[in-house]
């Protein structure tokens, strides 16, 4: 360190919990070693918000702090106001705690530094204000601002920083500090749905969809009624953050496999209750480029087995599906009649008549409709 900053080789407190470890550097052995005194007041001012994040890889608990937002990539003034000094005290202000992990995903900070401090360090890295060889005389300079432009690809986290004064008076060398986080953020766009799609095949005729929202009548088996396969697509590529089948929710039958390619979720199911409304969720996809950015958003089908036709107020399994069925026998499976091909065996035919008989009459009417 420099004026009344002793260097004496850097270290960083280190905490092992297996797995990742958090670090927060010290600073020559630290300044409070050599600045024992407690006077003056460092206040962190110009914040955000404060938060308490739940830690991980050892980092401590610091409790409530106050933080300044900024997305990846992004510029930032960590502002800080200095009081409290005896007149003619010599003082310098300290930024330091760059190289700490974050404290919940335990990534690395990475940033361009103020070009108005003194880099003092680069391992660990710390500044110190005014420029140069100089210090303050109290009463003299109280605001404290360093500008951070974090890098693009900073893992979104809280980053534990100080901002400190040392200095020297007529009692002897003094410290004082305030720590925040710096919370930087996703610079990934908020995940959401484009389209979401029940998917069947009709044989040779190849697969066809209904969008979310819809009706879903075609019987392939008892097992296959209603939504078989759902094809999500999103805005920007996705992950799945468990592996396993909780990566969706749904509001019946069971999950057979979960798929992505890119930004599309493809989900195979069994055994959708009949007479329902089918909703399906996602709490295990989050966008790619963050595991934290997730949708809350869900999407919906209302099921009835051998419902053709259509309805508006009410869906109704009756002779207007025979009508529907009959006025398309012979025609080839496409997207303007594939309804019509009930069992969706590929082929408009009297087998199709056959899925509907038995379903005469099954009111949809207290199913409540999708939102």
């Amino acid at each position: 360190m420099r004026g009344y900053f002793v260097a004496a080789g850097a270290f960083a407190a280190v905490l092992v919990t297996g797995g990742q470890v958090w670090a927060l550097p010290s600073f020559g052995p630290d300044c409070a070693q050599c600045h024992t005194g407690s006077r003056g007041t460092m206040t962190i001012t110009a914040h955000d918000t404060s938060a308490d994040p739940v830690e991980a890889c050892g980092a401590p608990n610091r409790g409530l702090l106050k933080v300044f937002q900024v997305p990846a990539g992004g510029t930032k003034t960590l502002s800080g106001t200095l009081s409290g000094l005896t007149t003619g005290a010599k003082y310098a202000g300290v930024a330091k705690g760059f190289q700490a992990n974050g404290v919940q995903a335990c990534g690395a900070l990475s940033f361009t530094g103020d070009p108005a401090w003194q880099l003092q360090a680069a391992v660990p890295t710390y500044y110190t204000l005014p420029l140069g060889s100089a210090v303050y005389t109290w009463p003299g300079n109280t605001a404290f601002n360093f500008n951070i432009t974090v890098g693009g690809a900073t893992p979104p986290d809280f980053y534990e920083l100080v901002l400190a004064v040392a200095g020297k008076d007529g009692s002897g060398r003094f410290y004082t500090e305030a720590r925040f986080y710096l919370h930087v953020l996703s610079s990934c766009p908020p995940l959401s749905i484009v389209s979401s799609v029940s998917r069947k095949s009709h044989g040779t005729a190849g697969a066809f969809d209904v969008p979310s929202g819809g009706w879903e009548g075609r019987v392939k088996t008892t097992a296959s009624q209603g939504p078989d396969t759902i094809v999500t697509v999103f805005n920007q590529s996705v992950q799945r953050l468990n592996g396993d089948n909780s990566d969706v929710s749904v509001s019946s039958g069971t999950v057979g496999s979960i798929a992505v390619t890119g930004d599309m979720l493809t989900v195979t199911l069994t055994g959708i209750a009949n007479r329902a409304t089918f909703t399906i969720g996602y709490p295990g996809i989050a966008a790619s480029c963050d595991a934290g950015m997730k949708t809350a958003e869900a999407n919906c089908w209302q099921v009835l087995a051998g419902e053709a036709s259509g309805g508006t107020t009410s869906i109704i399994v009756n002779t207007s599906d025979y009508v529907y069925v009959r006025g398309r026998i012979g025609q080839a499976v496409g997207s303007d009649n594939f309804r019509a091909d009930v069992n969706t065996d590929g082929a408009i035919n009297t087998s199709d008549y056959v899925a509907i008989r038995g379903r005469i009459d099954s009111l949809f009417s207290m199913v409540p409709t999708c939102p």
